[in-house]
């Protein structure tokens, strides 16, 4: 199975309200466009809720739900409140190129404009399935490198000479970086 992912961790919680406007501006939507609930992924399947309940699980702080494109297109997402902070994961297998790159240039932008709060802790865009999530939480963590190398990765500064060796091509914005792997 390939793993082509927008990973996105930041230092605090963001609200729903923050997240549901940046999705609306790319035409994500939370609900079915079928049943107008919105889709929560268990172990169990797929669970139809309302805004209510999908709100409360939310902010307990572990939720996987869609987000749709279209009426047949949609994106996985996970969100976790992690020890290393609030944690987004946005899964683009099955999407079009130009839905990947509305998605993944969102991801980016964010992180430029929460990066003078110094709210950003790291967004990878990964493509070719060289990582995982996991990966990323270990580097966090350890500051262990990954094997593979993801197409870009936004960081803050100081983690910048960790990626010098593999990803040479830095562009400087605030105490941040982003780093990005020719392809």
């Amino acid at each position: 199975m390939s793993e082509r992912f927008c990973y996105i961790l930041e230092r605090t919680q963001p609200t729903l309200e923050s997240l549901s406007d940046g999705w609306s501006m790319l035409g994500l939507k939370l609900e079915n466009p079928r049943t107008g609930l919105i889709s929560c992924l268990t172990i169990a399947g797929d669970e139809q809720v309302d805004h209510t309940l999908f709100d409360r699980r939310f902010r307990a702080g572990s939720v996987t739900f869609q987000l749709w494109i279209e009426r047949e297109s949609d994106v996985i997402c996970s969100y976790q409140q992690l020890d290393i902070g609030a944690e987004q994961i946005y899964w683009v297998d099955g999407l079009s190129s130009e839905q990947v790159e509305r998605i993944t240039t969102w991801a980016l932008n964010r992180f430029q404009a929460l990066a003078p709060e110094e709210i950003p802790i790291l967004t990878v865009i990964e493509l070719a399935s060289n990582t995982g999530p996991e990966d990323w939480r270990l580097f966090v963590k350890q500051r262990v490198l990954p094997v593979g190398i993801p197409k870009m990765i936004a960081v803050k500064s100081e983690w910048t000479p960790l990626f010098a060796s593999v990803l040479p091509n830095a562009k400087p914005m605030d105490g941040y970086e982003i780093l990005s792997r020719l392809t």
